[in-house]
């Protein structure tokens, strides 16, 4: 009886983290950088609605370069250009910070510097704790 009830709790565990664990990873999935055709300009797709300010940050392994804050209402989130060709040379990071999460991209761009690819490197979830 001890085992049966024993392998529920697992069982029941390892769906709750499954579960959680999905729905972590879609919000996430709303945030992507993707490619022009022009040579270094890249877009950011932010697909979450947001009515709060969203700050866009842009580093190198030297530290910060520029950034970028956003205010405004966006319902169905936004989609908007940057031209990094001073950062094009080699590697660097875009950082999207919301009051909600922060994601950040490492974008490598390519030998010829007319391509890059974008790796998701970081998710930080800032959850609010309830309050009585």
């Amino acid at each position: 009886m001890k085992l049966k009830l024993t392998i529920m709790m697992i069982g029941a565990m390892i769906l709750f983290a499954a579960i959680n664990v999905n729905a972590q990873s879609q919000a996430d999935e709303n945030v992507k950088i993707l490619r022009t055709p022009d040579k270094g300009v890249v877009k950011l797709l932010y697909a979450i609605g947001s009515e709060e300010s969203l700050n866009v940050t842009f580093r190198t392994k030297n530290g910060e370069v520029s950034s970028d804050k956003i205010t405004g209402d966006y319902p169905k989130g936004f989609l908007k250009r940057y031209d990094v060709n001073e950062l094009f040379h080699n590697d660097f990071w875009i950082e999207v910070e919301s009051p909600s999460m922060t994601v950040v991209y490492h974008i490598v761009p390519s030998k010829d510097r007319k391509t890059f690819s974008s790796t998701l490197e970081r998710t930080i979830y800032n959850h609010q704790l309830a309050q009585k």
